[in-house]
């Protein structure tokens, strides 16, 4: 995790965001990609997605 660190400044979030076909927009909380982004040396979640893996939700639908 030390490389990451080099280029992560403190704080910075990161979100994983799907659009499905060009029609449907889909925000990942906790599957897939996302808890592999957010560790305590690495990216912090965005506060909406944070609720989202508080809530253990996996994806959210947006319109």
């Amino acid at each position: 995790m030390a490389a990451v660190q080099t280029v992560i400044e403190p704080g910075e979030t990161a979100s994983v965001l799907t659009f499905d076909h060009g029609k449907r927009l889909f925000i990942i909380g906790c599957t897939g990609l996302s808890p592999a982004l957010f560790h305590p040396d690495g990216f912090q979640p965005h506060p909406q997605v944070k609720k989202l893996l508080q809530a253990g939700e996996g994806i959210k639908k947006y319109q």
